[in-house]
């Protein structure tokens, strides 16, 4: 089992050259989960279709109270979805479930 966890730096900065060359080096890794953080600008539209690229069909995007969004992705279908970010200091908290595991992931001020 592979397990990538990345901080993109504020949405890559709007540098789209930095976010197709992460992806083609997530895809060479062939995870099967991957953590993101700084997700800045991502829906779950844009999330779902970045996670493609290195063949995860499943993911989930904490858009929190701030810009810094987290997400996890996965090759198998993600399950048991928990999303904190009231009454947290940082980005939020996602908990969840896939491949067997229970994952979470956060990304603290």
């Amino acid at each position: 089992m592979k397990i990538i966890t990345y901080n993109v730096l504020d949405g890559f900065e709007n540098e789209v050259s930095r976010k197709e060359a992460c992806a083609q080096w997530i895809k060479t890794q062939n995870p099967d989960i991957v953590f993101l953080n700084e997700l800045n600008h991502f829906t779950p539209e844009t999330l779902q279709s970045f996670a493609s690229v290195w063949g995860h069909s499943h993911s989930v995007l904490l858009m929190g109270r701030s810009a810094y969004r987290i997400a996890i992705t996965s090759k198998k279908p993600i399950t048991n979805v928990e999303l904190y970010f009231q009454n947290l200091q940082g980005h939020g908290l996602i908990i969840a479930e896939s491949i067997g595991l229970t994952l979470m992931t956060t990304h603290l001020n």
